[in-house]
Order: structure tokens, then sequence, then C-alpha cells
């Protein structure tokens, strides 16, 4: 995980109908996925920018234990457990 707390702010967690991504500079995200504990992949998003980072909005039918992936255009990933209640 390159993409550390200084560099980015993920809320809430336990999440429900959204997560917030807060990045303290300009960064330009490539993908963003969600996975299910074992591994599958839940769902891909198209972020929803804001001035300093985005909102993903959750199904409602996603409850449990998930991994939030962030990749930007430089090459960097970050990984984050995200629980959805």
């Amino acid at each position: 995980d390159s993409l550390g707390d200084p560099i980015a702010r993920i809320y809430p967690n336990p999440a429900r109908d959204v997560i917030y991504v807060e990045f303290n500079g300009t960064v330009d995200v490539e993908n963003i996925f969600l996975f299910a504990a074992d591994g599958r992949k839940a769902s891909d998003y198209q972020a929803i920018m804001q001035s300093s980072g985005f909102i993903i909005e959750i199904p409602q039918t996603f409850t449990g234990l998930y991994l939030l992936r962030i990749i930007l255009k430089d090459g960097r990933v970050a990984i984050r457990k995200i629980i959805i209640r």
C-alpha cells in the first residue's frame, strides 16, 4: 500500500451508503475496485470527483468486509479494508 494516511483519508469505516476519499494533493485516479473478502470483484466504480477527493456510492445489497482498491495514474495503489453495514 503506497498511499499512506498522510496522502488519503478514507471514511467512514464502517460505511453504509457512501465512502468518502479525500486527498491532501492533486491526484489522477485511474481505477476504483471493491472486492469481497474472498477476493471476488464486487464492483468497479466511476468516481464522482470533487475538489480534493471523490465519493463512492455503495449498493444497499453490499454488507460485510470488503477491500477497496484505488489505482492512480502514476502507478500508486491504495488498498483499504472497509466494513459495509
